[in-house]
């Protein structure tokens, strides 16, 4: 889990972790990664650009980033 202070170091599923985190803002875009969508800077193609960090949307979340894009 990396916040803008810390980075800190977990065995629980991501699954699990979305679980508890609230549904408006984050994001799961593959198997390794969720975001907070209040910190992406852009989107370019299959490229979620944040701050300090670009991370590839998987073309098995790529559905899941296209809703919520319709839904801003």
């Amino acid at each position: 889990v990396v916040t803008a202070d810390s980075v800190i170091v977990t065995r629980t599923p991501l699954h699990s972790l979305l679980a508890d985190l609230p549904a408006s803002g984050f994001l799961r875009i593959h198997k390794s990664y969720v975001v907070n969508m209040d910190h992406v800077t852009c989107v370019e193609g299959n490229m979620l650009i944040l701050p300090g960090a670009t991370i590839q949307v998987s073309r098995s979340y790529r559905a899941t980033l296209d809703a919520w894009i319709e839904g801003c």
